[in-house]
């Protein structure tokens, strides 16, 4: 609960959601509808982003992600994007591969001298997949695992999702 609810007793160790950030293929041979020049990639708060087709120009208001290459209405060579925010559809509709999901968690507070766990969940509802992350005070770990210092303290955690 506390991921979805600001974080404002100085003296527990919150977490909160910072950011988002998914990354997609496009691969070579999807057939791209006729006389399509962009595609969007959209988000809840408004358009989002474009990939441009060949040349085109990206519509006003939003943000380039990219060109693909396409000829006789198929892409020629396979396409990598990310965005920096969660996907909600994309137009036209177009099946994306390797989409991988990452979603950045904020911890901030004072860590104590016990471990800390979390219970993460796919869905927004604590429903689905969970993982659950233990954090250790006074430890530090390999870059891309946790790392936590006694006191108040900013922790930043990557955490990834692959889908196929």
């Amino acid at each position: 609960q506390a991921i979805r609810n600001e974080c404002i007793d100085p003296s527990k160790l919150c977490s909160e959601i910072n950011n988002h950030r998914q990354t997609f293929t496009i691969p070579a041979n999807t057939n791209i509808p006729p006389g399509t020049t962009n595609i969007m990639i959209n988000r809840l708060q408004d358009s989002g982003a474009s990939i441009q087709i060949n040349d085109a120009t990206p519509p006003k208001g939003t943000i380039s992600l990219g060109r693909l290459d396409v000829q006789n209405n198929k892409v020629t060579r396979n396409g990598v994007f990310t965005a920096q925010y969660r996907i909600t559809g994309i137009t036209p509709k177009l099946e994306l591969q390797n989409l991988k999901k990452e979603t950045v968690v904020r911890l901030n507070g004072p860590m104590g001298s016990e471990p800390v766990s979390f219970i993460l969940a796919a869905g927004n509802d604590g429903s689905g997949e969970t993982f659950k992350l233990t954090v250790l005070p006074s430890t530090g770990t390999k870059s891309g695992t946790p790392t936590a210092i006694v006191g108040l303290t900013f922790v930043f955690l990557m955490l990834h999702k692959l889908l196929a």
